[in-house]
C-alpha cells in the first residue's frame, strides 16, 4: 500500500487527527507523551516544533501493524490505538 504524505500545519506544538467534526480536546489522554487519543475519536500529536509544517502520513488498519519502516531516520516512534468511528479501512 502506498500511503500519501501531506504537509500538516502545527500550532502550539501539536496537530490533530480526526475523521469527522471537531477535535474533542477535553478528553485527550497524554499518558504516552507523543500522541493523545481522545474518547470521542481522533487524537492530538505532539511535534518537535512549535509552529510550522510537518510531513505526515496516516493509514487506517483493522489490527495493529507489524511493519515499521526502520530504514527511515525516526527520532521517536509510538504506537497508539485511535478511535475513528467514521472511518472505513
Amino acid at each position: 500500500m502506498n500511503t500519501p504524505w501531506h504537509d500538516v500545519f502545527v500550532s502550539e506544538g501539536t496537530f490533530g487527527l480526526l475523521d469527522n467534526g471537531d477535535i474533542p480536546i477535553h478528553s485527550a489522554d497524554w499518558s504516552n507523551g507523543l500522541i493523545a487519543p481522545m474518547l470521542q475519536g481522533g487524537a492530538l500529536v505532539r511535534t518537535g516544533i512549535q509552529t510550522g509544517y510537518v510531513r505526515v502520513c496516516a493509514r487506517t488498519e483493522r489490527e495493529p501493524t507489524e511493519d515499521i519502516d526502520e530504514s527511515r531516520p525516526w527520532e521517536e516512534i509510538v504506537e497508539e490505538t485511535v478511535t475513528a468511528p467514521h472511518s472505513n479501512p
